[in-house]
């Protein structure tokens, strides 16, 4: 007898917690290495630095990433292979496209230089891949995590 699936809505929990828990991650990640090699050039502290990436990385990992990052996991699920290593290599595939595109698509309505929109789409591009990654990595962690939750508190 096939256990029933249980239906998902377009935003779980985990979704959020992955989010708010990358945003964390990412913004003293940055904070860390910006303060540590560009602390004399900078004006403001580690702490405003910090609560500056915060707003920023938090805004983007939460509006439009929950609902890019959910679409890559609807497509995968629509793929539906079991095989870990290709889930795995499509899932680092398409979560750092993702990112790339939203930053680096950002970048250039920021920039108002035309020559420097291309390379600053690059170059935040890569900013953005690496996010889209160190999310994922996260939102892997959180599902394990979760299920564990939900495991312990079924057998309880």
């Amino acid at each position: 007898m096939k256990k029933k699936e249980e239906k998902k809505g377009p935003v779980d929990l985990h979704y959020l917690f992955a989010a708010l828990l990358s945003t964390l991650v990412f913004s003293v990640g940055v904070a860390v290495i910006g303060y540590t090699f560009l602390g004399a050039q900078l004006i403001m502290t580690f702490h405003e630095l910090f609560i500056r990436l915060l707003m920023y990385a938090g805004t983007l990992y939460v509006f439009p990433g929950i609902l890019l990052f959910w679409l890559i996991e609807t497509f995968k699920r629509w793929i539906g292979s079991q095989d870990p290593l290709f889930v795995y290599g499509l899932s680092t595939s398409l979560y750092s496209v993702a990112g790339f595109f939203i930053i680096g698509v950002l970048s250039i309505f920021v920039q108002g230089d035309p020559l420097q929109r291309g390379v600053d789409f690059i170059l935040y591009g890569v900013f953005g891949a690496v996010a889209a990654l160190i999310y994922y990595h996260v939102f892997l962690i959180v599902q394990i995590w979760f299920k564990r939750i939900t495991t312990t508190t079924k057998n309880s």
